[in-house]
């Protein structure tokens, strides 16, 4: 080392008068912005392109796995050794990506180094070199340097061309005790080459052969051109003599050296002539195209286009010669890089090839005159590469903003039309570069460039505003731009209103607008509505929008406006008094005129107070004034508002009469005939109303039979349940089916029997049943009916009722249901009596269902008295009965009570089960309690299923849910394989749930080949297809491929929700916000088209990371109360334990009664499962306190909760349960409601 030291000393001593030194140098450098790896969609600006603005993705900002930064080390070596080469982007992403790794491995460090040479095509060698030095730097803290990282820096600094000095970078490998090997010294013989430093090449070649190195065929091609460069033409030419002197074979590159060192001197003939003698092999296009770039940049320009001809002569043209088109912009030779480009590309005239090229003018920066006249030459040889708008877009693509708006400015000079939206992505591109003159100047270019001033008042709405507010522009600058841009005041304040209303509220708009003129635009204000957050809410301020609309509007426009406005209001269904206010304010101020208007009114009558008859009528006398008819939806609705709201049967069929005169052609008013026939019935004129019904179905029978839906269905049943006598509900029924509203009976039966019994009159229930059981072979209700019957103590009739019913559903049935029954009204000795009556059999496996029934039920009252009641009958197994009275108990955590079931069997001599032994076992172990018995072992049922010892291990840690043993198994499993271990587990219930614990660790292990195949497959379940689904949505985003999945999403935006998940959408925020507004935006967009199921699950997100704009989510779309899926809010809680979500949701649910009732069941539901009975009764006392009735809940929580009170003779919270057999049967006639029967799902008696 130290005689290399003085050798290098020596010779740059005399080549430079300065002293050398070794010096080390501490350069600051600004890290950039990572862009994403994959570029944006294309954006033409000839057809009206929009871009949104959202908050671009940066590279996450959490640590990576060494595992994941050596992948993406070896795509990238992949993509080095392919042509073209690396892009600029892909090189800073893999840098932030090695930057966020910490401690960087040495071979990746390797590899990013040697992203900065000659294969970052697209980049000037300057800039290049800059990008290296700031590498280097970084890895200096993070990495142990060896020779192989200085010799890819040497290399990199050698391909850019940077005249550094080798002396400095030795004694940097001196002081870190790094020896340099046989590339170093290669290296550095290129450098001097290269700078036609023969001498000191010549004496690091000398040092190579003291040290023992092989004087390879690359170091004769580096003196070949260390000689070219230094003037010996002969000596350079002599390399070959010497390399056949010392048994070195020239290759390829030795004859590329050889013609590009004539190239360098313009020796045109000494070039021809190389051409002429090379043997073809040693001598390809690439060569040919070095040689040109040499030419080129020698300044022999007058020969580089002879030289270009030439390569039509040498073979595989074309194989990579983007890198030498590459280089030749890069130094300013547009021409002669259009002409290469053209010539390699003539026989392929593929349009990508020509946006590369764009792209790589654009790069460079240069001139837009230069690029015009290439793209024009281009179009000549007849390539498809666009026009100046093309060079707009490529630009914003790529980040180039100033470079992008001067295309547009070319572009008006150019006489193209220029439209506001085509400095869109300027606007948000400045605002990410938080460039705030940037915003300002655009502006002030779009108003000069552009033509149509509404679409750019409405840049400033949307774009200009925004982005200043969010550099911090003081808002009185900013809302008198547009005003210095010269635009008319009163069109300004429009915007600037519209602009405050969105950010600081309608009071606040209200005051800005009060006492200015303003001009408003309906257009605008069309265009713009759906951005203001409270037209859609429609708060207790939403009167300062009506002012606002009466102070900004007139004439013909404020009709206009009228109009949007009711629309909207019917969208978003406010409240009953809001509605009532809002119409009152619309008729004093006349502002509902044409017919459109009275249909948007029309529709806002829904469930709107009684109290604003008299401005209904006000609207229809002003309506008649102006010789306007009521458009055919308006009438509808209004009929519909007299027959339920106002209760007017006259009022509701004047308005049928009239659309059956003025609308003949129209028939889809059924739902107004259903209503006046259900406010008929109940005044009790059933005539009259199947009379209305069947003048309707004499005229549309054909549009009925056509359009039945569950809404129609629930109308039938509103009607059914009217009726009072079996024979008027018969008829009804009859009448509905023959008429076309039903297609069958069945769908109403139900709610037939139901009247009945609400009617408690005996005669009228048995002869439902006697008519059902004859004409449709089913007896609805039946659990109900057989228990009113039993309460009532009415044998007779229930009698009839069970002879009936044993001849449709057989006499086992008919025991099971009268046992039932018996036990629910506490009459457990005739349930005795029942099963010792003689011929009555009764096997165990209906005895099994009917315990399973109470048990699910928590109904262990009934199940205790079962077992006393069969207690001494032969036939039926007491073991069965004592192992799920235990399990009852086990499952109300009551375990003493359990433990006394056990003792009980001891004394009958009832032997249980191993497996009922295991789990009393388990019970008593969860609270501590030795079992007072030995625990007999369960034979294990775990055998080898597959022949490959390896599939049944991965089977092995499935069932018993080992998922962290098994990842790298998961990220290689094949369809085949998951099909066959699903097949294997045992039980529909089991396999289901294996497939949902399968696909959603596929998706967190990346494995969305796998998941694709499973989402096409129709051998998933049906329940796990959204599983899949949501694994595959995750999969993605491990995966980084966040541009394919949004494009997916987007061809799949009808089963969106599918997709979606509270994790998976917190996943692509962290990863992506650029694709994560995407996806947000989707489901908006879904939403207003009144499909909320995906923002029901947005609503979660927001939620469980306790965003603010959950609220807001909820305000924006009413419609969005039935598509919460609130159960994925519990099972967030259930993974993360943060119960302080509990109160909070219940709070945010108070004002919504429907949502409030099913959050506390998932509240009663969570707690059950946690064993908490003292949050379950004090859930419970708020609910007495909200006034929710428990008839609302599930009633095993409520079960559950009153067991417990009487076991400890404390208060329920909870209404008693009047079925209990602690009350006389005289106290529970009077105490027996169907609706609770009905409401309970363990006593549905639905038999066909």
């Amino acid at each position: 080392m130290a005689a290399f030291m003085r050798h290098m000393h020596t010779v740059l001593a005399k080549q430079s008068p300065k002293l050398v030194r070794c010096y080390t140098s501490t350069v600051c450098f600004t890290r950039r912005r990572a862009k994403s790896l994959n570029a944006a969609a294309h954006l033409n600006y000839v057809r009206n392109v929009t871009v949104k603005e959202t908050e671009h993705s940066s590279f996450p900002q959490h640590k990576h796995g060494e595992e994941d930064v050596a992948k993406a080390a070896e795509h990238v070596r992949k993509i080095i050794n392919m042509v073209p080469g690396l892009d600029e982007s892909q090189v800073q992403n893999f840098r932030h990506l090695v930057e966020n790794t910490g401690h960087v491995p040495q071979e990746v460090a390797v590899t990013l180094l040697s992203c900065f040479g000659s294969c970052l095509y697209n980049v000037s060698p300057k800039q290049r070199t800059r990008l290296l030095q700031e590498t280097w730097h970084m890895l200096q803290q993070n990495c142990v340097l060896e020779v192989g990282h200085y010799n890819s820096l040497l290399k990199a600094y050698v391909q850019n061309g940077h005249n550094f000095t080798p002396t400095d970078i030795i004694t940097e490998m001196h002081s870190h005790h790094i020896v340099p090997d046989m590339d170093t010294y290669e290296n550095l013989m290129e450098h001097y080459c290269n700078h036609g430093n023969i001498q000191a090449a010549t004496t690091v070649m000398n040092i190579m052969k003291e040290c023992g190195y092989p004087i390879t065929e690359k170091v004769y091609n580096f003196l070949m051109t260390g000689f070219f460069r230094s003037g010996d033409v002969e000596r350079a030419r002599g390399v070959l003599d010497e390399m056949q002197q010392a048994s070195v074979t020239p290759s390829e590159q030795s004859y590329t050296a050889l013609l590009c060192g004539y190239a360098q001197l313009g020796d045109m003939a000494a070039v021809k002539q190389v051409l002429a003698e090379a043997p073809d092999v040693m001598v390809n296009s690439r060569s040919v195209m070095e040689a040109v770039v040499t030419m080129a940049m020698a300044g022999h320009t007058q020969h580089v286009e002879e030289m270009i001809q030439m390569l039509e002569a040498v073979t595989n043209c074309g194989a990579d010669g983007l890198v030498y088109v590459s280089q030749l912009i890069a130094h300013g030779f547009d021409n002669f890089a259009c002409k290469l480009f053209s010539g390699l590309h003539k026989h392929q005239k593929d349009p990508n090839h020509a946006r590369l090229l764009l792209e790589m003018f654009i790069q460079f920066e240069r001139p837009l005159d230069s690029v015009m006249q290439s793209m024009g030459r281009l179009k000549t040889d007849n390539f498809s590469i666009g026009d100046i708008s093309d060079v707009a877009s490529a630009a914003f693509r790529m980040g180039k903003t100033d470079y992008a708006v001067s295309a547009i400015e070319l572009m008006k000079s150019m006489n193209h039309p220029v439209r506001a939206h085509y400095f869109w992505p300027a606007f948000c591109q400045y605002r990410d570069k938080g460039d705030k003159q940037g915003v300002i100047s655009t502006a002030e270019k779009m108003v000069k460039l552009c033509d149509s001033r509404h679409d750019q008042l409405q840049t400033y709405l949307t774009y200009v505003y925004p982005a200043l507010q969010k550099l911090g522009q003081p808002r009185d600058k900013m809302l008198s731009l547009p005003l210095h841009a010269g635009f008319q005041a009163e069109d300004v304040n429009f915007v600037n209103v519209t602009w405050i209303w969105d950010t600081e509220g309608p009071e606040a708009a209200w005051n800005y607008a009060k006492d200015k003129k303003v001009h408003g635009n309906f257009k605008l204000f069309k265009r713009i509505a759906l951005n203001i957050g409270h037209l859609r809410t429609l708060d207790s301020s939403w009167d300062y929008l009506f002012k606002i609309v009466l102070h900004c509007f007139e004439g013909k426009s404020l009709e206009k406006v009228t109009g949007y406005i009711l629309q909207e209001i019917s969208k978003v269904k406010p409240s009953s008094e809001i509605r009532g206010r809002i119409l009152d304010f619309v008729t004093e101020n006349n502002m509902t005129f044409t017919e459109e208007d009275q249909n948007k009114l029309g529709v806002m009558l829904k469930d709107a107070p009684s109290s604003i008859t008299e401005s209904l009528k006000q609207v229809e006398e002003h309506g008649a004034d102006k010789g306007h008819n009521p458009s055919y939806s308006a009438l509808k609705e209004l009929g519909y508002y007299y027959a339920t709201t106002c209760r007017d049967v006259p009022a509701a069929l004047r308005s049928i009469d009239r659309i059956e005169v003025m609308y003949p052609g129209q028939a889809d008013y059924h739902s107004l005939v259903l209503a006046v026939a259900h406010l008929l019935l109940e005044e009790g004129r059933q005539a009259e109303a199947l009379v209305q019904l069947g003048n309707y179905s004499d005229k549309w029978k054909h549009h009925l039979l056509k359009n039945r839906t569950n809404t129609m269905k629930a109308d039938c049943s509103r009607l059914v349940r009217s009726v009072s006598t079996a024979a008027d509900g018969a008829q009804l029924v009859e009448s509905l089916v023959y008429y076309g509203y039903l297609d069958t009976a069945h769908s109403v039966l139900n709610t037939y029997m139901e009247a009945l019994l609400y009617s408690k009159d005996l005669h009228e229930v048995t002869e439902g049943v006697l008519y059902t059981a004859s004409k449709y072979r089913w007896i609805p209700k039946l659990n109900n009916v057989i228990l009113w019957l039993i309460i009532t103590q009415e044998a007779q009739a229930l009698q009839t009722v069970v002879d009936t019913a044993t001849g449709l559903l057989g006499q086992q049935e008919v025991i099971i249901r009268l046992i039932e029954g018996f036990l629910r009204s506490g009459q457990n000795q005739r349930v005795t009596q029942l099963l010792k009556k003689e011929g009555v059999l009764l096997g165990n496996r209906r005895i099994r269902e009917l315990v399973q029934k109470l048990v699910k039920g928590l109904r262990v009252t009934e199940l205790e008295g079962l077992v006393e009641a069969v207690r001494g009958i032969e036939n039926i197994d007491r073991r069965i009965l004592m192992s799920e009275l235990i399990r009852c108990y086990g499952n109300l955590h009551d375990e003493e009570a359990a433990l006394a079931v056990w003792e009980r069997c001891q004394e009958e001599g009832v032997t249980l089960e191993p497996a009922s032994l295991n789990i009393l076992n388990n019970y008593l172990q969860a609270v501590n309690i030795p079992a007072p018995f030995s625990v007999p072992p369960v034979p294990s049922k775990h055998v080898h299923r597959f022949e490959d010892v390896a599939d049944d291990y991965l089977y092995h840690c499935i069932i018993n849910k080992q998922w962290e043993k098994i990842t790298e198994s998961l990220k290689s499993l094949t369809p085949d394989m998951f099909f066959k271990l699903v097949g294997k587990v045992p039980g529909v219930e089991r396999a289901l749930q294996a497939t949902q614990r399968i696909a959603f660790h596929l998706g967190e292990v990346g494995n969305i080949d796998t998941l694709r195949a499973l989402n096409n497959s129709r051998a998933i379940p049906r329940a796990a297809v959204e599983n899949v689904r949501r694994a595959l949505f995750c999969g993605y985003i491990h995966r980084d491929r966040q541009d394919e999945l949004v494009w997916h999403l987007k061809q799949r935006t009808d089963i969106l929700a599918s997709y979606l998940s509270s994790h998976g959408l917190s996943l692509l925020k962290e990863k992506s916000q650029y694709h994560y507004g995407e996806v947000v935006s989707m489901i908006h967009r879904l939403a207003m088209n009144s499909q909320p199921r995906a923002a029901g699950i947005l609503w979660v997100h927001y939620f469980t990371s306790s965003s603010s704009k959950a609220d807001q989510l909820l305000q924006m779309y009413q419609g969005l109360d039935a598509d919460l899926p609130l159960g994925f809010v519990f099972s967030h809680i259930r993974t993360t334990n943060k119960l302080e979500l509990i109160p909070r949701l219940v709070d945010s649910l108070r004002s919504k009664h429907k949502l409030f009732v099913k959050a506390y069941d998932h509240c009663l539901s969570y707690h059950y499962s946690n064993r908490d009975l003292e949050a379950m009764m004090t859930a419970g006392r708020q609910l007495q306190e909200d006034g929710i009735q428990t008839t609302q809940l599930t009633k095993k929580y409520i079960r559950y909760v009153n067991y417990h009170c009487r076991k400890n003779n404390v208060p329920s919270p909870f209404d008693t349960n009047p079925t209990e057999p602690n009350i006389s049967s005289t106290d529970k006639q009077q105490a027996y409601s169907v609706e609770d029967l009905s409401s309970d799902p363990n006593c549905n008696g639905n038999m066909r």
